[in-house]
């Protein structure tokens, strides 16, 4: 292999590539898929990321995080800040459990930078990977950003977002199958309204030329239709080649988590309803219970007939749950220092 000084040819013409195409991307205009778990967020990334034109890393999950708190890096034109910004991201990206095997090298994306902005900083570290030169839209899938929908939008004022929405009570039975966490129905369907939400005040507050909002099975039941409807919000053409997204390398390797092995599967709508042969009856109406006014909103059928709860006991409820999260993250050790015996105890 010929070298020229500290670079082989092969290697400044994948740099000069990757500058070319880097320069036809808008770092404020990304694209975000958000929406509740289990709610078909990573069959739209395999989908869009079969488009010549668009490519969207694994869940990333950093964002608001490293957002908010800025201020604590101080002025990014200098190499330590800047260093260590990448460095903690790298952390973040590190912790998540499916995806992300391998992390940026932080002097490269370092290098690859024209602005020495956050923005620039989560352009450069979600496209590192991408091996298309044709791109014209980056972006991100992760599921729960849907709850820092305005700080995202704020923060990338051109961005636009797809809403995965999803039947509720289906989205529990999945949650429940792939045992991420959620185990309680009432902790599934607060959270799955929260999100649900959170996507229509930013569908609201944005508008429809900003957020899209997608419902799983409008895509399962009909997916040319509604990839047409997609392109047509992202202002790019439709390929065929979407609807083949599970013959992706992609797709091949996410199917070896077990709750993504499906996505090896052309899409159907055989788990639609699917909570109907899975829950039991008394488990099918709690769920309805706390989430019937927002499966009416996107069309759901009920399959109970009952008086909603009044107001109060819904909001009471609401605060209950909150105060019990609040309690199970630290805040026992905080009232125990506190308390009087506690500190006699040290005291002596």
């Amino acid at each position: 292999m010929v070298k020229s000084g500290p670079f082989t040819w092969i290697g400044l013409f994948e740099h000069e590539r990757y500058s070319a195409m880097i320069n036809t991307l808008d770092r404020d205009a990304p694209l975000f898929i958000v929406g509740c778990s289990r709610s078909g967020t990573t069959l739209m990334r395999l989908i869009l990321n079969t488009h010549s034109k668009i490519c969207i890393p694994e869940e990333t999950r950093y964002i608001p995080i490293i957002g908010a708190n800025l201020h604590k890096y101080g002025d990014l034109s200098e190499d330590n800040n800047l260093f260590t910004l990448i460095q903690d991201i790298n952390k973040q990206l590190e912790r998540i459990v499916y995806g992300w095997k391998r992390l940026p090298v932080i002097e490269e994306v370092v290098k690859r930078l024209k602005k020495r902005t956050f923005q620039d900083i989560v352009m450069h570290v979600n496209t590192y990977f991408n091996t298309k030169s044709t791109i014209e839209i980056w972006g991100d899938k992760t599921p729960l950003y849907v709850n820092s929908i305005l700080f995202i939008g704020k923060l990338f004022p051109r961005s636009k977002f797809i809403n995965m929405v999803r039947d509720g009570r289906d989205v529990a039975v999945s949650t429940l199958r792939a045992k991420l966490g959620g185990t309680n129905l009432t902790d599934i369907s607060l959270e799955w309204n929260e999100c649900i939400l959170n996507g229509m005040l930013a569908e609201k507050y944005f508008g429809p030329k900003r957020v899209k909002t997608i419902r799983y099975e409008d895509l399962a039941s009909d997916p040319k239709t509604v990839l047409l409807m997609i392109c047509d919000f992202l202002n790019i053409n439709y390929e065929e080649s979407m609807t083949q997204y599970y013959a992706t390398s992609d797709a091949q390797a996410l199917s070896k988590v077990k709750h993504h092995s499906n996505v090896i599967k052309p899409i159907s709508s055989d788990s639609v309803g699917g909570y109907k042969k899975v829950l039991k009856q008394d488990q099918r109406k709690t769920l309805e219970l706390y989430m019937w006014n927002t499966l009416k909103t996107y069309g759901y059928d009920l399959e109970f007939d009952f008086l909603p709860p009044p107001p109060k006991h819904y909001r009471y409820l609401s605060l209950f749950h909150s105060c019990v999260k609040l309690l199970l993250r630290g805040a026992p050790k905080k009232l125990v220092r506190r308390s009087w015996f506690f500190r006699k105890r040290v005291a002596k």
